[in-house]
């Protein structure tokens, strides 16, 4: 139902293609009356240009994400399967590194969103500003550093991020939610400078795992503006029941973002704000 999209990186490679092209162009056939000297300081030139160009794509966030399945939202689905369902749930986050040197930038939701994330404002420190902006695999774990990493509680502070490592992020939510309390959960928000592979999974630790759910995680430069249910309850006589409950999150990555709602009624969600249609999805709607 939900597909793997790959990235899409047109806009950095074609930055990085016209730093490349650049020292092509100076050794064009129409140069090349030019003495050897001159030659090679042009092409140096050129490949100071493309350094300069990869480098600057590095210090940049080229994906940008929000966690889903916020999860006073979650709980209420799971009730309506379970009326017994716990008011505490654990939920993990799982990134997966491509590339080395990945620098993170992790802003949690409870004092707000920075404006900019490649310039953030409210940075973490672990003594005075516990709910700032961490920033992971900078080298300079007083900013930040992977929580966990490949399966490990990172006591050693590592702060360094290569291709495959994996930071879990997992931890209890009571509900209801206090947000005084940072936590690593639903509408947290995170830039990276590398492609990063992103999971979501959560359940209640009553019933526990036998109740549980998990998605792929997209960046929001694969956010979508038009949706069709592929299921829906209407479907459960049909499907010897399987689908008794069927239910949509919406998330916006917009302040302002106006959705249509199946039978014409219309919201206005903001930036990592979700909204929960819980319950008597139809397949399908548009």
């Amino acid at each position: 139902m939900i597909g793997a999209v790959a990235p899409n990186f047109s806009e950095p490679c074609n930055g990085m293609a016209g730093g490349l092209m650049a020292g092509a162009n100076n050794s064009h056939p129409m140069q090349m009356t030019s003495s050897k000297k001159s030659l090679k300081r042009a092409l140096a030139t050129s490949l100071l240009l493309a350094i300069a160009t990869v480098q600057t794509f590095a210090d940049t966030i080229v994906q940008t994400f929000f966690v889903p399945l916020p999860e006073a939202q979650v709980q209420s689905a799971l009730k309506n399967i379970y009326s017994s369902t716990g008011s505490t749930m654990n939920g993990v986050v799982s990134i997966v590194a491509t590339q080395d040197n990945t620098v993170i930038y992790y802003d949690q939701w409870e004092n707000g969103y920075e404006n900019d994330l490649n310039n953030p404002l409210s940075i973490y420190n672990a003594s005075t500003n516990k709910s700032g902006t961490q920033i992971w695999g900078d080298a300079d774990p007083s900013n930040g550093y992977p929580p966990e990493l490949n399966g490990s509680t990172n006591t050693a502070q590592v702060d360094v991020i290569t291709a495959k490592d994996v930071i879990a992020l997992e931890n209890n939510v009571s509900l209801p939610r206090n947000p005084s309390t940072p936590l690593y959960d639903g509408r947290d928000q995170f830039g990276s400078t590398r492609a990063l592979a992103v999971s979501r999974a959560e359940w209640a630790t009553s019933p526990g795992t036998v109740l549980a759910g998990a998605i792929e995680v997209y960046s929001v430069r694969e956010y979508g503006t038009s949706f069709t249910s592929p299921v829906g309850e209407d479907l459960k006589t049909v499907s010897d029941q399987m689908f008794e409950y069927v239910g949509m999150m919406i998330m916006a990555s917009e302040n302002g973002t106006s959705v249509t709602l199946p039978g014409g009624g219309t919201i206005s969600l903001n930036k990592g704000e979700s909204y929960h249609i819980d319950d008597g999805v139809r397949a399908p709607i548009p």
